[in-house]
């Protein structure tokens, strides 16, 4: 189409020929031909400005190309995302266009995700669903569903996460789609602990990205994902394969957010082969490449483990320092993981000697009792390599009676609760 638009024999030739490109940018990009997209998306947007075309009405086409750009930049520049984003909105909304202002406002949601800005995610994706709703739109709704599924999920709500996300899958009527959501599916099944069922679904979703070809789901999103749940089962050779050949192909597309989480981890990896060194470097690269965007709920996260990396390589202070920003942005920003992550590391803290003024054994059980009160910890082999197994030997040394009470102390707390108690004796 493109080629026999080069001919000037149409009146909106060119406008068309713009449009074209965009569309053509966009399947270029799944493809994993980045480079081609963003010359398309350059010619398109030099020919939209074209003089030729200042007597026409060029807003769809700008608002799409603009909606793509956006998309394209969610994990390079945030803040260029953001603005190109709002400029589509703005068009769409201009137009009176409802089904592209819901899928714009879905787009903003998911930038709102990459800022870790929960209460905007939830605002962008109501206000993209009561449009999909009212349009009937099914494959619209069963997206932003999705999307208030990983909203729990961030804030640790296990079951509500997998009934969101089972939800989403029951209306779901395209491929990409299904793929999508079996990939959000197993990753509240393995906030839910279970790690061998959301593997099963990983590999579901990845064969259908690699039928279709969808290069950045093959080649580094689900990869990484998958990595996550072989650490909970105790795979860590096969974990760490997957998560260094996403990092290589992350790192070509300058994926800020996908080079940290890769990153994460294969450090987490190198905790619990003792290899603390190795482990901070890999931590701090991620914690770098997570300041290069606005994520900090997985900033806090790497913060986490660059805890028990600092605590491994006998730097309590340094480790100390690290759990309590990793806790402080928890609780800003109301992220569950980095606490759950976190708590552990500082239950063994608290058991150190000189690891702070309140090292009473008890307090170590009571702590890895309310993090084991989540599935989450409770099943993780990772979990139990690099505390759990120490915290129990720790508890092996008193009494039973003791430790019963201890346990049920800590299965009795709030989490939220305990991280502010935490802080304020950490100094956080």
């Amino acid at each position: 189409a493109t080629d026999r638009l080069a001919a000037p024999v149409y009146d909106d030739r060119l406008r068309v020929l713009a449009k074209l490109w965009t569309l053509q940018s966009h399947f270029s990009e799944v493809l994993g031909h980045t480079e081609l997209a963003d010359r398309l998306r350059r010619q398109s947007l030099s020919l939209l400005e074209e003089p030729e075309l200042a007597d026409q009405d060029t807003r769809a086409e700008k608002a799409h190309l603009f909606r793509l750009m956006g998309h394209r930049a969610i994990h390079t520049d945030p803040k260029k995302s953001r603005q190109l984003l709002e400029q589509s909105l703005a068009l769409y909304e201009d137009l009176g266009d409802p089904w592209e202002t819901a899928n714009t406002l879905r787009a903003l949601g998911r930038s709102a995700w990459l800022a870790s800005d929960y209460a905007e995610m939830r605002q962008r994706f109501q206000q993209s669903l009561a449009i999909f709703r009212s349009l009937g739109d099914p494959d619209g709704i069963s997206s932003v569903i999705w999307w208030f599924s990983m909203i729990a999920f961030l804030q640790g709500e296990a079951e509500k996460a997998e009934q969101l996300a089972r939800e989403s899958l029951a209306i779901q009527t395209d491929r990409f789609s299904l793929a999508n959501g079996l990939k959000g599916l197993a990753n509240t099944l393995v906030l839910s602990g279970k790690y061998t069922e959301a593997h099963s679904l990983y590999e579901e979703a990845l064969a259908i990205f690699t039928d279709l070809g969808v290069r950045h789901q093959i080649d580094v999103i689900v990869p990484a994902y998958q990595s996550w749940a072989k650490m909970g089962l105790g795979l860590y050779e096969q974990a760490h394969a997957q998560a260094a050949e996403a990092l290589e192909v992350a790192r070509q597309v300058r994926s800020w957010r996908d080079i940290g989480w890769t990153l994460l981890v294969l450090g987490s990896i190198a905790l619990v082969e003792g290899a603390y060194t190795e482990a901070q470097c890999l931590l701090q690269e991620s914690i770098a490449a997570y300041q290069e965007t606005e994520k900090r709920d997985e900033l806090a996260w790497a913060l986490a483990c660059a805890g028990y990396a600092a605590r491994g390589s006998g730097q309590p202070a340094q480790a100390r320092r690290h759990l309590c920003e990793a806790l402080r942005i928890g609780v800003e920003i109301g992220a569950f993981m980095p606490l759950i992550t976190a708590l552990p590391a500082v239950a063994l803290l608290l058991a150190d000697a000189g690891g702070t003024a309140r090292g009473e054994p008890e307090r170590t059980v009571e702590l890895y009792a309310l993090a084991s009160r989540h599935p989450y910890v409770a099943r993780s082999r990772w979990v139990e390599d690099v505390a759990g197994r120490e915290i129990e030997a720790l508890a092996a040394t008193l009494p039973p009676e003791v430790v019963a009470a201890a346990q049920e102390r800590g299965r009795a707390r709030d989490l939220w609760a305990t991280v502010e108690e935490l802080l304020a004796e950490l100094g956080g």
